[in-house]
């Protein structure tokens, strides 16, 4: 399979996931393992510009530009729409919020090689790493490590023993 269509593949699968997500209510266990990671709130910063789930989605991608693929659809859980905005090295989802006028950042995916939290992880950095700026996580396996900060859920994803890709999540009812 070439790479362009790996890529819209994985998309595919990552919006669906999401989709489904939103209309899954998450059980206790998955709520309420580990306990919460410093009282630090977890942001992201890329090209100067804040892109943290919770914040104004419009504001983010006018910044960042137009150099992305866009994809959209009904929210299931609600009147709203989901959006995608795919960038080379990072994606952003988001919903509308209740009003229906406003783009919410949900979730970004860090893919980039060279991108770092601004703790100073980043992809192909081991767990040991991870584990000595962030500490103990509140979710770990072998796909990788979950930290809980306030509203925001920062996964780091692990493949082959390195950081292959990480997530920043807003979690919302718990």
């Amino acid at each position: 399979m070439n790479m362009k269509k790996a890529f819209k593949v994985l998309t595919a699968v990552v919006l669906g996931a999401m989709l489904l997500t939103a209309c899954t209510p998450a059980t206790p266990a998955e709520t309420t393992k580990g306990s919460e990671s410093g009282a630090k709130e977890f942001t992201f910063v890329w090209k100067d510009t804040d892109i943290t789930p919770g914040k104004d989605c419009k504001k983010a991608v006018e910044a960042l530009g137009t150099d992305y693929k866009y994809f959209s659809g009904a929210d299931c859980a609600y009147e709203g729409m989901n959006s995608v905005y795919d960038y080379t090295d990072v994606t952003i989802y988001a919903y509308t919020d209740k009003n229906g006028t406003d783009e919410i950042i949900s979730i970004v995916e860090v893919k980039g090689a060279d991108l770092k939290t601004p703790e100073g992880v980043g992809n192909g950095d081991t767990p040991d790493k991870i584990k000595e700026v962030y500490g103990e996580a509140k979710v770990e396996n072998k796909g990788g490590l979950l930290y809980q900060s306030g509203n925001i859920e920062l996964s780091f994803f692990v493949k082959d023993g390195v950081v292959s890709s990480m997530t920043y999540a807003e979690v919302k009812g718990e």
